[in-house]
């Protein structure tokens, strides 16, 4: 299962005089170059979950996808997934603390209570709910996170953040209510995060490949594909048509022209001529 300027895409007998010829060449040409744009964000995402320690190329990443789901094309995993519909796990209940420390980690768990601190022009503290902690519930997973390779740090870790001033817990004690400094906040999940469970033949590790990598396709490379369509329908539109299949579509390898009798298929081709007519022209 290759990519979609590979399985999808040919340009094979097109006209070069059709006025869309050029542009649906470019059209498709960008196809090929933002599915590699594709490949290299998802090394760059997962280099980013393993906290920088990722050493694949996007090649190396591109094959990994093809082998993790042989029979689905990646340029059709999202419509695979939304066919499937699976089901989701709701978790065991036990939460954690999860710092989201990402920028391209798509987090579905909720924020936490938890507050970080600043000072204000007078130097006094100023407490804020964070925006990057979030309770995460073990075994309920994360549907839109990618875990194409399931060793990454971000799974695999059981640290504390080393985070300073660290995250603060409100505490209303009638004696002391106040702020109190937070150290169980984790740098990561502790688990690889499946959300989805299995069906149709597909693992809960293929489902949530095809959610997440699907998702990221659609939106990088499916405005390109999209273009593509509509700059190949302006092509036909306009009178275009397979050079090759209209030439030989009546004929023989040693007489190519065999009752041809002139069709009009073509903006810049003869239209309904006399099959006598053309012979004479060729000279027979």
């Amino acid at each position: 299962m290759g990519r979609y300027y590979d399985e999808k895409i040919s340009l094979d007998g097109l006209d070069p005089a059709n006025p869309f010829f050029g542009p649906v060449t470019q059209a498709a040409l960008n196809v090929d170059a933002q599915e590699s744009a594709f490949y290299r964000s998802r090394r760059d995402l997962f280099n980013e979950m393993d906290f920088g320690n990722f050493n694949r190329d996007e090649v190396q990443v591109e094959f990994s996808y093809v082998a993790a789901i042989p029979t689905v094309s990646v340029w059709n995993f999202k419509n695979t997934f939304n066919s499937v519909n699976p089901s989701s796990y709701s978790g065991g209940g036990q939460t954690r603390l999860v710092r989201d420390s990402f920028d391209n980690v798509d987090f579905t768990s909720p924020l936490a209570d938890v507050y970080e601190v600043e000072e204000d022009d007078d130097g006094n503290n100023i407490f804020f709910q964070s925006s990057e902690v979030h309770l995460y519930t073990m075994g309920r997973g994360e549907p839109n996170i990618d875990t194409l390779f399931t060793n990454l740090r971000v799974f695999t870790s059981n640290s504390f953040t080393d985070k300073f001033p660290p995250y603060f817990e409100y505490v209303d004690f009638d004696e002391d209510p106040g702020y109190y400094p937070l150290f169980d906040v984790y740098e990561g999940f502790g688990e690889v995060p499946h959300h989805w469970q299995p069906k149709s033949g597909f693992t809960s590790q293929q489902l949530q490949i095809m959610n997440a990598a699907g998702t990221a396709f659609n939106a990088i490379v499916g405005p390109a594909i999209n273009d593509f369509q509509s700059k190949y329908n302006q092509y036909f539109d306009s009178g275009g048509g397979n050079l090759d299949e209209d030439f030989y579509s009546g004929g023989t390898p040693n007489a190519p022209w065999q009752n041809f009798q002139g069709s009009s298929v073509s903006y810049n081709r003869p239209q309904n001529l006399p099959a006598a007519l053309i012979k004479q022209a060729r000279g027979l």
